[in-house]
């Protein structure tokens, strides 16, 4: 199912495992050229998400009504992006140039916006019954946040 992320148990720190999702865009994200600033690698690591909702574009938008309308099912999607964080974090660290500890919120931070750039792109797209472009829509919501 398009938007569906394995999900459950717990990683070591008390959160929530960010399921596999999490893990193959932590991966896009390292495999993106080293000197490409963090902000830039962060949205075309979303690509991999992109792309995936863009091969079944119907079954995505049922499944993203599904989970904006379904507050218990948004909450477990957004607490499975709390745990995005902690995987991409330290990539993010890295092309900032400051530590990965959990003493810096910059890399966090920086996480945490663009996934709420990718969530409106997503909600917006859906609104529009698919008619709007969603990677156009992840590189607006994105480039306002970017000033």
């Amino acid at each position: 199912m398009v938007g569906q992320d394995l999900a459950g148990g717990r990683n070591g720190r008390g959160g929530r495992w960010p399921g596999l999702r999490g893990h193959q865009v932590r991966d896009a994200l390292t495999a993106r050229p080293a000197e490409e600033p963090a902000w830039q690698a962060l949205r075309r690591a979303f690509d991999l998400l992109i792309e995936a909702r863009l091969a079944y574009p119907q079954d995505g938008i049922s499944v993203r009504r599904l989970l904006h309308d379904t507050p218990s099912l948004r909450a477990r999607q957004l607490g499975k992006q709390l745990g995005w964080q902690d995987l991409l974090a330290p990539e993010v660290a890295r092309r900032l140039g400051v530590p990965a500890d959990d003493y810096d919120p910059r890399p966090r931070a920086l996480v945490a916006a663009a996934l709420g750039c990718l969530n409106v792109a997503v909600d917006v797209c859906t609104a529009s019954n698919g008619t709007l472009d969603l990677a156009d829509l992840a590189d607006q919501a994105m480039g306002a946040v970017a000033g």
